[in-house]
C-alpha cells in the first residue's frame, strides 16, 4: 500500500500514521460523548441524536461522492463519481461495505444509549472490551497471529479501563448513579446494550481492516453507515420512545440542546471519517488498542472541564492503557520490519545465484521500507 501524502511528509510508515490519526479519533470520540450525554440531559433522545448524525454526515458523504471519482475497478467504474456506485464495484467489496454499514448503524445506536443512559465510567469500561475479542476474530477472519503479547496488552488495556472508569458494578459506588434517577430497567437494557455494542465493535474493525485490503474508499464506508444509521435509529427509536424511558421525538426547543446536538455532529463525524480512513493503515488488534484510548482522553475532559480529582488507581490505570499501547505498537513495527527482511531475503538470494552461475555482474534494485538500493553484484 501506497503511504499517504502526509506520513511521507511527517516520515512516518504507514501504520504510525494510522496510528496517529487513530489517537486524534479518539479523542474526538470521546469529547462526542460528553456532548451525548449533555443532549439526552436537555430532553433528545439517543435514538434521535443518532439519526440527526446520521442524516448530517450522510450529506457531507454524498456531496463529496458526487466530486471524487474512483481510481481503481474495486471502487468502481474508473473515473466516474464514487456516487454512481456507493457500494463498491465488487460483488465481494460491497458485501464487505454492507456489512459494515450494517453492524456499523446498529451498534451505534445502542452505543449512544449505552453513554445516555450509564453512568461514563460503565458506559466507557464496557465499551472498551473488544480488544480482546478482536485478537481472536482478527487472527479467524484476517489470518493474523494471535500473539501471547497481544492477549496480555489488551488484558491490561481493560484492566486500566475499570481502574479509570471504576465502574459500579465492581466497585459498588452507587453515588453517580442516584443522582441521575435511571430506573432498574433502563439501567439493565443499557447494561445488555453496552455488551451488545461491545462485540459489533469487534466485527467493525475487522470489517474495516478487511475493506482496506480490497482497496474500498473510506467515503463508501461512511455513506454505508449513514444510510443504515438512519434506518436502525428511526426503527429502534420508535420501539424504545414507546417502551422506556426515553422521550419522543421532536425538533430541540431550546440554543443549548442544539449546541449539543451540533457538538456531536461535527465532532463525531470528523472522528469517524478519521476511524475509517485510519482503520484502512493499521492491523486489526493496533486499530482495537489505540480506539481503547478514548478512555483516557474522557478522564482529561472530566479533569480540566468538570474539575474532577484523579484517584491514584486512576492514574495507574492510565500508565496499563498507555504501556499496553506501547507495547502493541513495537511489537507491529517489529513484525514489520521483520517481514520485510525475509521478503528482501527471498528476492536477493535467487538473483545472486542465477549471477553467480552465468559469471555476470549486474545492479540489483532493492525496496525496502519505502527506498531504493542499488547492490552491484560484479564479480
Amino acid at each position: 500500500m501506497e503511504p499517504p501524502t502526509l506520513a511521507k511528509f511527517l516520515q512516518l510508515r504507514t501504520e504510525s500514521y494510522g496510528l496517529l490519526l487513530l489517537v486524534v479519533s479518539s479523542m474526538l470520540f470521546s469529547s462526542q460523548g460528553c456532548f451525548i450525554q449533555l443532549a439526552a440531559s436537555a430532553g433528545v433522545p439517543s435514538t434521535e441524536q443518532v439519526f440527526i448524525r446520521a442524516v448530517f454526515q450522510g450529506s457531507l458523504v454524498m456531496a463529496a461522492m458526487t466530486h471524487l471519482r474512483a481510481s481503481s475497478d474495486y471502487q468502481g467504474q474508473v473515473g466516474t463519481a464514487l456516487i454512481r456506485s456507493p457500494w463498491g464495484g465488487s460483488t465481494e467489496l460491497r458485501g464487505v461495505v454492507i456489512a459494515r454499514g450494517i453492524i456499523g448503524g446498529f451498534c451505534f445506536v445502542i452505543r449512544f444509549y449505552t453513554i445516555a443512559h450509564l453512568s461514563l465510567g460503565d458506559a466507557i469500561t464496557l465499551s472498551s472490551l473488544h480488544p480482546i475479542i478482536t485478537v481472536f476474530s482478527a487472527a479467524f477472519f484476517l489470518g493474523e497471529t494471535i500473539r501471547l503479547v497481544s492477549v496480555i496488552a489488551a488484558a491490561a488495556s481493560i484492566t486500566g479501563a475499570v481502574l479509570i472508569a471504576r465502574p459500579t458494578f465492581l466497585f459498588g459506588d452507587m453515588e453517580l448513579d442516584s443522582t441521575l434517577h435511571r430506573s432498574d430497567s433502563a439501567t439493565s437494557l443499557a447494561y445488555l446494550a453496552a455488551f451488545v455494542s461491545t462485540c459489533c465493535a469487534s466485527a467493525i474493525f475487522v470489517l474495516i481492516r478487511k475493506a482496506g485490503t480490497l482497496g474500498v474508499h473510506t467515503l463508501q464506508l461512511l455513506f454505508s453507515w449513514a444510510v443504515f444509521g438512519v434506518f436502525f435509529s428511526a426503527l429502534i427509536g420508535n420501539v424504545i420512545g414507546s417502551n422506556s424511558e426515553e422521550s419522543e421525538w421532536c425538533v430541540p426547543s431550546s440554543p443549548e440542546a442544539w449546541k449539543y446536538v451540533a457538538g456531536i455532529c461535527f465532532s463525531g463525524s470528523t472522528a469517524h471519517f478519521l476511524m475509517n480512513y485510519a482503520g484502512r493503515l493499521t492491523p486489526a488488534v493496533v486499530f482495537s488498542m489505540a480506539r481503547s484510548c478514548d478512555i483516557i482522553w474522557g478522564y482529561i475532559w472530566q479533569v480540566f472541564i468538570f474539575k474532577d480529582t484523579p484517584r491514584i488507581s486512576t492514574l495507574f490505570g492510565v500508565v496499563l492503557i498507555c504501556a499496553s499501547l506501547v507495547t502493541i505498537a513495537i511489537q507491529k513495527g517489529c513484525e514489520r520490519e521483520g517481514e520485510e527482511e525475509v521478503t528482501v531475503e527471498s528476492e536477493i538470494t535467487p538473483l545472486q545465484g542465477g549471477m553467480e552461475a552465468n559469471g555476470s555482474s549486474a545492479e540489483v534494485q532493492i525496496t525496502y521500507g519505502g527506498v531504493k538500493h542499488f547492490k552491484d553484484n560484479g564479480h
